[in-house]
């Protein structure tokens, strides 16, 4: 890794005529994106909403990957699915809270506070997260399962599963966002029921 400070650039051009960006940064492919439907935008582009709230995801994935090795978590797939939620606060629009819904799938003798808790560390560490003022809620659904592994959908983290070696189990992390959370979790279990 280089040493900080990082600098990190893009550059966003739009023309008069048109309401579509193209966003741009040295050595990857450009972007397209425009209004959201929720400001009356057409809906079918990237938004700098949605890029705000992928960025949260994929960084929450790429931090945990990087903990799993060093902390020892064999995993087999990871889902981050995150919800931004966007409200008018003293006159100013802005993301005040954040919610991840993580779905992974671990061998079964690994230890489930284990994984809790490198987890939390992935969220307390994620810079970009760390970079916003919204609040951050981490739900965590565990699939143990040797043979298969996971790659969840969004309508597949709401469903409740359990049957033969396919056990799923779903946590709500409470652990306030502290520099001692990792060695300090709190969490609450709740077993999925049988459909």
């Amino acid at each position: 890794m280089q040493d900080f400070p990082h600098h990190y650039r893009c550059i966003a051009t739009a023309n008069a005529d048109q309401s579509r960006v193209r966003v741009a940064s040295q050595g990857l492919e450009d972007l397209t994106t425009d209004v959201p439907k929720e400001f009356g935008g057409p809906g079918d582009q990237w938004s700098p909403e949605a890029l705000l709230i992928a960025a949260v995801a994929d960084c929450f994935v790429l931090t945990f990957r990087a903990m799993a090795g060093p902390c020892q978590i064999t995993w087999h797939a990871l889902d981050c699915d995150a919800t931004g939620t966007l409200e008018r606060v003293d006159r100013s629009t802005q993301f005040t809270h954040i919610a991840l819904s993580v779905r992974i799938s671990v061998p079964e003798e690994l230890e489930e506070e284990k994984v809790l808790r490198v987890l939390k560390k992935a969220e307390d560490t994620c810079l970009i997260t760390n970079s916003l003022n919204a609040t951050v809620t981490l739900n965590v659904d565990i699939t143990r399962n040797l043979t298969e592994s996971v790659a969840a959908t969004h309508s597949q983290l709401k469903k409740p599963r359990m049957c033969g070696a396919f056990m799923t189990r779903e946590w709500a992390v409470t652990a306030p966002r502290s520099p001692q959370r990792c060695r300090n979790l709190r969490y609450q279990s709740d077993p999925r029921p049988s459909p």
